[in-house]
């Protein structure tokens, strides 16, 4: 049973082949603009205040060309994201999805797996950032972002899409680990200071409590 806090709504976005790809770009990356229509002119957005709204991540699974993570989030950072944060969403964070014994998987020899998470005010934004132009312009940025997007597309088989909602938690994880070091106690030799009254009742007693090494007498101090 799904946790409260994920919405059970999930938008599937697959191919099968690369030709598949150049068959439905719209559909494929998730962008529904007419991207000739938004070139032939120039267009100048002015943005409405922010709206009331219920804050989102969606979670995006990439199945990409073997050994193209790191263009494909080169691409991301430097094309792509800079346009979308300028229009309100904010990127969480892309990984590499790896393979560890515990995990219980093996990774493909045929494409690696990528995680995109990107928060959204809400649904609605998100829908509306689909359409890039009319939330951003089409200036330079705009065209970059698109590059960015085709090339993006061109180093993958296979995406998919989640909507997710609850609490984004700003406290970064640590880890500390325990020091490989042994401890060892040593015995510890006291030192009790004594007034010269004390000294007398001691007498005898406290030279032979000396002499075996577990109490230091140091010299009296006269109260007097």
């Amino acid at each position: 049973m799904s946790k409260n806090i994920i919405l059970p709504i999930v938008l599937i976005l697959a191919t099968a082949s690369l030709s598949a790809l150049a068959q439905d770009k719209t559909n494929f990356v998730g962008i529904e603009e007419d991207w000739s229509q938004a070139e032939s002119e120039s267009i100048s957005v002015r943005n409405d205040v922010a709206q009331p709204s219920t804050p989102i991540v969606t979670k995006r699974y990439f199945k990409i060309k073997k050994g193209a993570f790191p263009q494909f989030l080169k691409v991301s950072q430097e094309g792509v994201w800079p346009f979308f944060e300028k229009i309100g969403s904010r990127v969480v964070g892309m990984w590499k999805v790896i393979h560890t014994e515990q995990s219980g998987s093996k990774a493909s020899p045929d494409y690696d797996e990528v995680i995109l998470m990107t928060q959204y005010a809400s649904v609605e934004h998100w829908k509306a950032s689909r359409k890039m132009a009319e939330m951003g312009g089409n200036g330079p940025d705009w065209k970059k972002a698109r590059e960015a997007i085709e090339l993006r597309r061109s180093l993958t088989f296979e995406t998919s899409l989640q909507f997710l909602q609850g609490s984004t938690w700003h406290n970064p994880p640590y880890y500390m680990p325990g020091l490989e070091e042994s401890v060892v106690r040593k015995p510890t030799r006291k030192i009790i200071q004594f007034n010269n009254r004390d000294i007398q009742d001691i007498g005898e007693k406290a030279k032979e409590i000396e002499k075996r090494g577990t109490i230091t007498f140091i010299k009296p101090i006269d109260l007097n």
